[in-house]
């Protein structure tokens, strides 16, 4: 069952390679992600390590490249990463010269578009938790480095945001300056809604005015209003920043803390605190975040606590006697007309329109269950094994269970999330087998903790509705199959990366007590986070405890099924078969078109690989072919532990698996950061 996914796929130009860097590495897309007057920034990707990146293109003039070329690269975690940056022919004297900058992607956009499409809830736990992430990069800049460094430029829009996890990253260090006391820095060109009157009063000025525009930013995030807007013009803007006159919204700030820990930011050059003492603030010395994951681990007692909980919940769908109750969901009353709905505590809320489909679930004459997955880009449909064991087709009528994601918010914790719900029928109703698994599913997710399986956050049950909700991470890159569909890699560096990635979310479910088979690995079902290149395995509708070694259950979900399957006698290394065959499908998938990846899974399904489709998949690197052969081993197949040692997935050098950066002067630029 889909955990989480995207939105349909976007249109093929956006995907069209308009340049590629001169080392070949990355390529630049067509698609305009943000532009100003002097740079515009595409969307574009990293060929090596499989991730997104942004593409920043700045014409300047000559006098202004030597103060480019100055600033630092900030290797933070909380400050924009740059990768790579080059000049076209090496001539910092020319004019107009076009500098190009490699760095981390951000598909939540910046603070300010952010929060424009989220609401946050009043307890204010995700500004506290931004708010520490900023001080945190401003520490770095004002005390890391043998001279300070000031941003001047802090905003909401010069913060960027990664909505998967919650974390932000100061950005855009066009207007930053290194302090030195052998110059007076006085000027400033920026524009000035944070803007310190430390720096419009013709005197000198430290790191004391980032905190004044910190203060501020914060003051956008909770208005969402721009800051000023009280002025007529600019020049009335500029005398009040002088006069040192907040901006009227700050009187309607209500939060007593909140209003304080601002005021503190505000205040006279002299007394204003420190990045760091900010940090130690009882506003934000309070760790009221709620946390987000709720894995409490495998073990014999919470395996047996999960089936007792299955059991009650299938006999009440059922319409039998039980006293369990869970929390239920109601329709949003929000002023946002995006919200469709929300869980009872309000901290989850689901927007309008579906971003993907999971499984249908198909029941047919009470003796056989049949799965139907609609796979993006095709129409593709596969059989898998009834009670009796035999393959079996079917048609796309008589549904009962249609599983329907769809984009939420977290507003408690401020990241977005993937809103899964699976609409039950009567006829699903009555088949106890298919229900316990759809229900094991969440119940199964909310104890693993790996960082590279999906997280499950909440799930509940809609007895009125007869629907099963569950919430997950969200992943806007989608699935491993729709990404390699949008992007092509160069050579195998991104497939053993994420084989790598895959390997120990296999080994960490397979060292579980009992051991935990997923039974449905296939690409579909490993969702990619593109900023950063990792990747999670999602979709446990069909996953099993194996408790006595072997396994007799045949329903089973992934079209890549070992001969085991058919003899229903097997243990956790079919999901070794499944993986070997991903790999072979992300090969494929990179080198071929949608429709010759549709046709391999033709060939799984009436009968699955042999060697010779392996040898023609891999026919062009030795090391793909051998991995892929131990993976599909009739007999002694490895784990997933000994396939981690194996040539093809070792830890590659580190200079190889670094950002980019370049060396010398080059190396300092980052006035064109977005």
């Amino acid at each position: 069952m889909a955990a989480s996914s995207s939105s349909g796929s976007s249109p093929k130009d956006e995907y069209r390679v308009e340049e590629v860097s001169p080392d070949g590495r990355y390529v630049r897309y067509d698609k305009i992600i943000a532009r100003s007057g002097t740079r515009t920034v595409y969307n574009g990707f990293d060929r090596f390590d499989g991730k997104e990146i942004a593409w920043c293109k700045t014409t300047k003039l000559s006098d202004e490249f030597n103060r480019i070329m100055s600033y630092p690269t900030f290797p933070e975690d909380n400050m924009l990463t740059l990768y790579h940056s080059w000049t076209p022919g090496n001539t910092p004297g020319a004019r107009n010269t076009v500098t190009n900058t490699i760095t981390e992607h951000f598909s939540s956009g910046n603070l300010k578009e952010y929060i424009s499409k989220h609401t946050l809830d009043d307890s204010n736990t995700a500004i506290k938790n931004w708010c520490r992430q900023i001080l945190t990069a401003l520490h770095h800049l004002h005390t890391k480095h043998n001279v300070p460094v000031v941003h001047r430029d802090l905003k909401i829009e010069n913060i960027y945001v990664n909505g998967n996890v919650g974390r932000v990253k100061l950005g855009y260090f066009g207007f930053a300056l290194h302090l030195d006391d052998e110059k007076r820095y006085t000027g400033y060109d920026g524009i000035p809604e944070t803007l310190s009157p430390d720096i419009l009063s013709k005197s000198d000025y430290l790191e004391a005015a980032d905190i004044f525009s910190f203060g501020l930013t914060i003051l956008q995030i909770l208005s969402k209003e721009v800051l000023y807007s009280e002025c007529e013009s600019r020049k009335l803007v500029f005398d009040k920043i002088k006069k040192r006159e907040p901006p009227a919204v700050l009187y309607s700030v209500k939060d007593s803390e909140i209003r304080r820990f601002i005021d503190k930011c505000l205040r006279h050059k002299s007394d204003r605190p420190k990045a760091n003492d900010l940090l130690m603030d009882s506003f934000l010395a309070d760790d009221d975040v709620s946390e987000t994951s709720t894995a409490v681990g495998i073990s014999a007692a919470t395996v047996q606590t999960l089936r007792e909980t299955v059991r009650d919940q299938v006999a009440r769908l059922q319409g039998e006697k039980s006293d369990v109750t869970t929390s239920g969901s109601q329709g949003g009353n929000s002023s946002d007309s995006r919200i469709v709905e929300s869980d009872l505590s309000r901290r989850y809320v689901r927007y309008d329109g579906m971003i993907g489909e999971g499984k249908s679930i198909i029941y047919y004459d009470g003796d056989y269950i049949r799965v139907n997955e609609i796979i993006p880009g095709g129409d593709s449909t596969y059989e898998t094994y009834g009670s009796n064991r035999k393959h079996i087709w079917y048609d796309r009528k008589s549904k009962c269970s249609t599983q329907k994601v769809y984009k939420g918010f977290d507003n408690v914790a401020g990241i977005e999330i993937a809103w899964t719900k699976t609409e039950l029928t009567e006829n699903l109703l009555q088949n106890k087998e298919i229900l316990e698994m759809l229900c094991a599913e969440a119940g199964l997710m909310k104890l693993l903790d790996h960082k590279n399986v999906v997280k499950c956050y909440d799930s509940w049950i809609d007895y009125e509705a007869k629907t099963i909700n569950m919430i997950t991470e969200y992943f806007p890159s989608g699935n491993l199959l729709q990404y390699l569909r949008n992007h092509k890699i160069s050579g195998h560096n991104a497939i053993q990366n994420w084989s790598d990635q895959i390997l120990r979310g296999i080994g960490y479910l397979h060292n579980q007590t009992p051991q935990i088979v997923h039974r449905d690995i296939i690409c579909e079902n490993i969702y990619v986070n593109g900023e950063t290149g990792d990747v999670k395995i999602g979709g446990f509708g069909f996953a099993c405890f194996l408790e006595e070694g072997l396994c007799n259950q045949t329903l089973v979900g992934s079209r890549y099924k070992s001969t085991e399957f058919t003899q229903g006698r097997y243990n956790e290394l079919v999901d070794i078969y499944s993986f070997g065959t991903c790999v072979l499908e992300m090969v494929w998938a990179n080198k071929c078109s949608a429709k010759e990846t549709m046709e391999l899974h033709r060939h799984v399904r009436l009968g699955g690989l042999d060697f010779v489709e392996i040898q023609k998949v891999a026919e062009d690197n030795a090391e793909v072919h051998q991995f892929t052969q131990r993976c599909l081993l009739a007999y002694h197949r490895p784990s997933a532990h000994d396939l981690l040692k194996d040539p093809f997935v070792a830890p590659l050098p580190s200079y190889l698996t670094e950002p980019i950066t370049l060396r010398a002067r080059l190396h300092r630029v980052c006035s064109c950061i977005f």
